[in-house]
């Protein structure tokens, strides 16, 4: 059964391959413009990196209740955000600060220097129709900014070196409605018998942002983009400062494609380099250059043909499809290979 099944089909190949040989002008015009043609989508370039674009369906259950506890749970960003209410993730920036000699934070000279970078942040600035500062797009509550309440220990911090004062882990209790969630803000604690904070290695600092509208989103975006170009540009003396917002993922996910085009040229001569080698032989006569170039021209035109016309579907780029030319290029040169040893 497997002898005739094997014979029907090296028939078949042969009188396809006979079709080719008599009528290879359509066989190589016809696809040559299919290609072209599809290829044209290519101008219709846009791309996605969503978080929840990338990795949710968009009828997933997750997404319809989210839709209902908003609608059940409404929550106006702008007069009483309450982040332990959020039901989706927030927007907002985080700076985590460190010590450069990697010592306690919890130190005077260091203090001073949090309270400038704070400082600096409150004065990232957006131009729309005036100037807009953190103080003016951030979540409120009660028309107040969320408040790092770590920061106003600058009088305790001096009063801990000296002995004089104490903060407590993971709570502190100053008065009976007066609570602070040190935990939240301070990261590689010591604390002493009586959960008294002795040193930190790291503190955070929050800041939310109000994303409800479009126009407030389109402001928070470039805030945060700001935000991270202004940190990047400053340096401390004391302290070493890491920095996190809600496009963070997004930004590097962008980035990746455009720091593999400029690879994608010199990976596109190695395979070329490498498909011609593999397909030459002491014997000239067996020899067949020709076959690696038209492998690697034939895996472009596909690649070129297929990412055009998904664009002209309306399908986004994405970035994580940057690896699809490595793969398909190496799997057509790997055929390649595997067809002229055998």
């Amino acid at each position: 059964m497997s002898v005739n099944c094997s014979k029907i089909l090296s028939e078949k190949f042969r009188s396809m391959g006979m079709c080719v040989a008599r009528n290879w002008s359509y066989f190589i015009m016809i696809p040559l413009f299919l290609s072209i043609l599809l290829a044209t989508g290519l101008q219709r370039w846009r791309e996605n990196n969503d978080l929840k674009y990338l990795f949710a369906p968009l009828n997933a259950r997750h997404s319809k209740e989210e839709v209902t506890i908003e609608k059940l749970f409404p929550m106006d960003l702008s007069s009483n955000a309450n982040m332990e209410r959020m039901n989706r993730i927030p927007c907002l920036a985080i700076v985590l600060v460190t010590a450069k000699d990697q010592g306690s934070v919890l130190r005077e000279d260091l203090y001073d220097e949090i309270l400038q970078l704070d400082g600096i942040v409150r004065n990232v600035t957006v131009t729309r129709v005036t100037d807009l500062k953190y103080k003016d797009i951030c979540a409120k509550n009660n028309m107040k900014c969320f408040e790092n309440s770590i920061l106003l220990l600058k009088d305790q911090v001096r009063g801990m070196q000296k002995g004089n004062y104490s903060i407590k882990y993971p709570l502190d209790k100053e008065k009976i409605f007066d609570l602070h969630l040190n935990s939240l803000f301070l990261g590689g604690v010591r604390v002493d018998e009586k959960n008294n904070v002795i040193s930190a290695k790291a503190l955070k600092l929050f800041y939310y942002l109000n994303d409800k509208t479009s126009y407030n989103n389109d402001i928070a975006y470039e805030w945060q983009r700001k935000f991270l170009d202004t940190l990047t540009r400053t340096s401390f003396r004391f302290i070493h400062v890491d920095k996190y917002t809600s496009i963070s993922v997004k930004e590097e996910l962008g980035k990746i494609m455009h720091r593999m085009l400029p690879r994608l040229q010199f990976a596109t001569i190695a395979i070329l380099l490498f498909s011609i080698a593999t397909s030459l032989h002491n014997n000239w006569i067996e020899s067949k250059p020709w076959i690696g170039l038209i492998a690697l021209l034939s895996g472009g035109m596909a690649l070129a043909s297929s990412f055009g016309f998904i664009l002209y579907l309306g399908v986004p780029f994405i970035a994580s499809s940057g690896s699809i030319p490595f793969l398909i290029l190496g799997k057509y040169e790997y055929n390649t290979y595997q067809c002229l040893v055998e």
